[in-house]
């Protein structure tokens, strides 16, 4: 599994749930150097490709129409040859931008003020059109009133006076029609007056008016402004707060990724110390201990990891990891049975084995246990198992790849053993980190009936006994 995903440089956010923080930083360590060593194959090579001249030289400029792949964008250089730039503020007849705000607010008030006056001077000239109509309708209404009512006076004159006297009437008639036209076109014109005047006047209150509106609403939006300024430093010291405490809680996670990380390459030194420690002691007798304060190990129960080859007892059809819950089934019963997996020496099921059961059903069991309880259930990522283990802080999680043949945890430099029942025997008494010391003391059976294993069981020929 782990050559697979060396091979591919990608993990499946499933298969990472999966894994312990410690087995997290392992892969990380691992796949870094994979990186590493392709990057250095691939230097190596473009170099012995330099050298033997295979890599083509890039073709020389050619001058004309370009292309657009050739297409580029020239900046306006200063007298120093550099790209030209303005930074603002730095000339002296630069304006602050205190100085800007307040002039696009200015010029802002402004316009809204002179909007304003314009539907005022709209109406008001509408109104003084109207007003004089009405003024200039009565003054020809008094002049039609005094002509007619001159003609009456002439006729009726006319009636009992002799021609003479009806000329002089007519002439006197007609002096008195002009005086009073000549009166009506003064009104008029004085009317006229009046109203230009007034208009001077009400243009000139308009004025004003503009300048006091746009004065007032300047007022206004500096007002917000210094609002909105000072809820913003509010805002500012709070989020400032805020920050500090995400950093500082950010600086911890950190911290404890760290040490982590630390402990997972302590752990990844310590593994491959003991794997060069274990191939050099094959070739010495097993009762042979030259450290007499370490614990002895039983090489029956485990196999080497280096120079002999493993099993392979996986498929070739099978894929790197199941897609279904089914075919984890299948491969437990064709493959996992013979080989007595969740049994113990007494050939029944081990009171830690569990079927196929999620990560978070694993941590409801062990949640009231106390440190050391376990259990050991089939993985629903991979072709293997998980060791569930209660610490003192938290759950964690081991997984346990199968599919090489053995038995052993996710990574490399990883002791193989040969059953599942060895394993953790083994680890009953050797911890399975260093740093960690988590030793499988205290096992977690059912809590349902029928057994979350049941389903594995079925249709083989494996003679089990029931708990």
């Amino acid at each position: 599994m782990l050559k697979q995903i060396l091979q591919d440089m990608c993990v499946e956010p499933e298969l990472l749930a999966e894994l312990s923080e410690e087995q997290k930083q392992i892969l990380f360590c691992k796949m870094r150097e994979e990186q590493v060593r392709r990057w250095k194959e691939r230097e190596d090579k473009l170099a012995d490709q330099e050298k033997k001249k295979l890599i083509k030289p890039k073709p020389p400029f050619k001058s004309g129409k370009k292309s657009k792949k050739e297409q580029k964008v020239d900046f306006l250089c200063g007298k120093d040859g550099n790209p030209w730039t303005w930074v603002m503020g730095e000339h002296p007849a630069d304006k602050s931008i205190e100085q800007l705000l307040q002039e696009e607010e200015k010029e802002k008030a402004k316009k809204l003020a002179e909007q304003e006056t314009a539907v005022l001077r709209k109406q008001e000239v509408k109104e003084a059109d109207k007003h004089l109509q009405q003024q200039r309708e009565k003054i020809l209404q008094e002049e039609r009133e005094n002509e007619a009512r001159l003609q009456r006076e002439a006729e009726q004159a006319a009636i009992y006076q002799s021609l003479k006297e009806a000329r002089e009437a007519a002439i006197l008639l007609e002096e008195e029609r002009r005086r009073e036209e000549a009166e009506a076109g003064k009104k008029l014109e004085a009317l006229q007056v009046s109203e230009g005047k007034d208009r001077e006047n009400k243009e000139a209150e308009l004025t004003q008016r503009t300048l006091n509106r746009a004065t007032q609403i300047y007022v206004n939006f500096k007002r917000a402004r210094e609002k909105i300024k000072k809820l913003a430093e509010e805002a500012g010291s709070e989020n400032e707060n805020a920050w500090k405490e995400q950093e500082k809680r950010a600086k911890e996670a950190e911290k404890q990724i760290r040490e982590i990380a630390r402990k997972a390459r302590e752990e990844h030194r310590r593994s491959s110390y003991r794997e060069e420690k274990e191939g050099a002691t094959d070739a010495v007798a097993n009762g042979e201990n030259n450290n007499n304060n370490s614990v002895n190990i039983d090489r029956s129960e485990t196999m080497p990891t280096n120079n002999v080859p493993k099993p392979n007892t996986r498929k070739s059809n099978r894929p790197p990891r199941p897609k279904c819950q089914q075919d984890i089934v299948d491969w437990f019963r064709e493959e996992e049975v013979t080989r007595r997996a969740g049994t113990d020496c007494s050939k029944k099921v081990a009171p830690w084995f569990h079927g196929i059961i999620s990560r978070i059903d694993a941590e409801a069991l062990l949640e009231d246990k106390q440190e050391g309880a376990f259990l050991v259930r089939v993985s629903e990522r991979i072709w293997g198992y998980a060791i569930s283990y209660k610490s003192l802080e938290r759950c964690k999680h081991f997984l346990i790849d199968c599919s090489e043949g053995s038995y052993q945890f996710f990574g490399t430099n990883q002791l193989a053993h040969k059953s599942l029942a060895s394993m953790v025997g083994f680890h009953k008494r050797i911890p399975i980190t260093q740093l960690g010391k988590e030793l499988l003391q205290h096992p977690v059976g059912q809590s349902s009936s029928p057994p979350d294993y049941s389903e594995l069981f079925v249709g083989t020929n494996a003679e089990l006994t029931k708990m």
